[in-house]
């Protein structure tokens, strides 16, 4: 699991993809990860970090200014995530050469469906999937 703008003082083994700062976790089996929130404020993200990012878990997480303060900027009228995700109709892997640091052998996928996802907390999910123009 990779969070997005959260720090994590001598805590990073459980931030990254597999076995590079943390052992995958079986299937059958349980991990808790340990989320240290210390100064940040705002909405963050947090997503998967496995081969399976075109088809993974991932989410908002709102941190309020701490009690006695107010935002840094104008009180928000209201609260709406948006996320924007592309559809392939196949995973693509970057070629050996790229895991070997080639950034100029990934070859890009258009995706085939962009899915607009907009979260309300006083409503349903609305979801809109329109065809790609590519």
């Amino acid at each position: 699991m990779f969070m997005h703008g959260v720090k994590q003082p001598r805590n990073p083994w459980s931030d990254g993809p597999d076995f590079i700062t943390q052992c995958q976790i079986s299937p059958g089996t349980n991990h808790t990860y340990k989320v240290i929130f210390s100064t940040e404020e705002g909405t963050l993200w947090w997503h998967a970090h496995s081969d399976w990012t075109q088809s993974t878990v991932y989410g908002a997480i709102h941190i309020l200014p701490a009690e006695g303060t107010t935002y840094p900027f104008p009180e928000p009228d209201g609260e709406h995530d948006i996320i924007l995700e592309f559809c392939f109709s196949s995973l693509q892997y970057p070629s050996s050469s790229t895991r070997m640091g080639c950034d100029s052998c990934f070859h890009l996928q258009m995706p085939d469906n962009i899915v607009d996802e907009v979260l309300n907390r006083t409503s349903v999910l609305d979801i809109t999937v329109r065809k790609s123009e590519h």
